[in-house]
């Protein structure tokens, strides 16, 4: 019955998608994998399982919580102190 079987043939370099790697994320609870767009329109909630994932940027959160137009940022270059002039190995980013 080998009239049956497929061929065994290795994947070639064009039979790859190129497919960005932020269109799906795993969920760490159920193992679920989401499409993003659906996570972000379910406010980043798994649909399976209900798990709140950590997903939301600091932005996220601010269109979140308050009504559009409705928040003004004020000091956004206000930066703390440094009263002891530590010198780290790393450079700041």
């Amino acid at each position: 019955m080998a009239w049956f079987r497929k061929p065994k043939t290795p994947l070639q370099a064009g039979d790859k998608r190129d497919v960005p790697a932020d269109v799906w994320e795993k969920c760490p609870s159920c193992g679920e994998i989401l499409y993003s767009e659906k996570l972000r329109e379910n406010w980043n909630v798994c649909p399976n399982c209900a798990k709140h994932l950590r997903l939301i940027s600091a932005v996220g959160y601010v269109d979140l919580l308050l009504d559009e137009g409705s928040f003004t940022e004020q000091d956004a270059k206000l930066r703390s102190g440094d009263p002891l002039q530590f010198t780290d190995l790393k450079a700041i980013p």
